[in-house]
């Protein structure tokens, strides 16, 4: 349930005509603050001790917001099963609505009820987080042959290894809220000098 004006309604269709065509009248609107982070960059260093290298990147993306995926009737009716990520918690009985934000199933499926759910404050996160973007470590064999200036490099390298914090409480990746998240992937080689 929503409000239209400073009446409580259930008039979905209504309620986003008035919030599109009046924002600045309108009271239901509420700003969190930017949807792409105001914060941003880097951390990489390298450490070396004798042969031995190791490089490494943190980013960091802070002082925004997303909304996270959030259940759809029409999504599940097409058979798209990420919109039914909290099917399992929605309003099945009265009195359900006393731990559960999550709407009932009615039918027929009523789009601009799905709508104003899937767009209410309650799908709002804090999207700041820490990420361990790579780490490679690096083991240097100078001069292996006597006779040719040569050497030899023995790396592993592992990238996308994850969030070290974030912000939401729901742990969940801000980059990859409605898609497949990077694979962790992890590299191991030889380099050879002449």
């Amino acid at each position: 349930m929503g409000y239209l004006g400073n009446d409580k309604s259930t008039d979905y269709t209504a309620i986003a005509n008035d919030v599109y065509y009046n924002p600045e009248n309108n009271n239901s609107i509420k700003i969190f603050g930017s949807a792409n982070p105001t914060w941003f960059g880097a951390i990489n260093n390298t450490i070396n001790w004798r042969n031995i290298s190791l490089n490494f990147n943190i980013i960091y993306k802070l002082g925004y917001y997303s909304l996270k995926q959030a259940l759809s009737y029409s999504g599940l009716a097409i058979r798209d099963a990420t919109y039914g990520i909290n099917y399992n918690q929605r309003w099945m009985k009265p009195g359900d609505e006393q731990h559960t934000s999550v709407p009932s199933l009615i039918y027929p499926l009523n789009v601009s009820r799905g709508s104003f759910y899937q767009t209410s404050e309650i799908n709002v996160i804090k999207a700041d987080h820490i990420r361990l973007q790579y780490v490679n470590l690096f083991y240097n064999i100078n001069k292996i042959s006597k006779k040719q200036n040569c050497t030899l490099q023995l790396f592993i390298n592992a990238a996308n290894l994850g969030i070290l914090w974030r912000a939401n409480k729901d742990h969940i990746d801000p980059d990859s809220i409605k898609s497949i998240p990077a694979p962790k992937t992890y590299t191991l080689g030889i380099r050879l000098h002449f």
